[in-house]
């Protein structure tokens, strides 16, 4: 774990770049890590949606980037709170 921890960390300035310019579903960060040519944590050909979504988890849930989805029950209490 803490191998894949560190290889994911590796690539955390990448996912954010790629992040902030849009590219929000696996399908397109994978695509995206295709274009730019960056080769995959474990030696593969290319990125794959899973591979490229399992990093994107990995690297929120280890708190090296932050992806912010709102949450159904969120915009429920905005609008329960609205004046």
């Amino acid at each position: 774990m803490v191998a894949a921890n560190l290889r994911a960390r590796a690539l955390a300035s990448t996912i954010r770049e790629i992040w902030a310019e849009g590219f929000r579903s696996y399908n397109a960060v994978s695509r995206e890590l295709n274009r730019r040519q960056v080769p995959p944590l474990r030696g593969g050909k290319q990125w794959y949606p899973m591979t490229a979504g399992r990093l994107v988890v990995r690297l929120e849930r280890t708190g090296h980037i932050c992806i912010r989805r709102p949450h159904e029950r969120d915009s429920l209490l905005r609008l329960a709170f609205r004046e």
